[in-house]
């Protein structure tokens, strides 16, 4: 991928890694909201934010992750990785952007006026509603997140990640962490 050579080129960024991937989903971890960007099928781009919860790849309806490769195993999307899990309806301008077109941004980050502190994820991936067995798991995960959801009666919606590019100051000013699905 040329955005991650360039970067990697460039200085400051580590390569795509297993122990990226870690440290990027326990940033996501300490958040909650993400700003989602879709396009229209005007070519018109919309932002929009929503509550997330970060569901690890691998695990079943009951909540549990299975470590072994089986043919009970709801995928969550991403091979490796996990995916985040949010509600939204899909009669709003972004769920009408979504059904129609399922590439997509998002981006987390961490508000300060602390230069040395400040921390900004960036997602590129695929979404889609959860169906069947990932809806169970999804819904778990949410509810486990936002307990007051329960009141809720709109979808949960899947993002898979397929690039994330964290930039993390409290590693050094301007380093950046990156992650690929392969």
């Amino acid at each position: 991928m040329g955005f991650a050579k360039k970067e990697v080129e460039g200085g400051g960024v580590s390569a795509a890694s297993d122990d990226n991937l870690a440290k990027i989903a326990a940033f996501i971890r300490k958040h909650h909201v993400m700003t989602l960007a879709t396009v229209g099928s005007d070519g018109q781009p919309w932002c929009a934010h929503a509550f997330y919860a970060w569901m690890a790849e691998g695990k079943r309806a009951d909540g549990k992750v299975r470590a072994e490769d089986s043919d009970g195993k709801v995928r969550t999307g991403a091979e490796q990785g996990g995916c985040l899990v949010f509600m939204n309806n899909p009669a709003t301008r972004h769920g009408t952007e979504m059904l129609e077109r399922t590439h997509v941004a998002a981006a987390i980050a961490l508000e300060t006026r602390v230069v040395g502190r400040l921390q900004g994820l960036q997602i590129e991936g695929e979404v889609r509603m959860a169906t069947g067995a990932e809806l169970e798991a999804a819904r778990r995960t949410y509810l486990r997140r936002f307990p007051y959801a329960t009141v809720m009666e709109q979808p949960l919606w899947i993002l898979v990640p397929t690039l994330m590019k964290l930039t993390d100051n409290t590693l050094g000013f301007g380093k950046k962490l990156v992650w690929t699905k392969s």
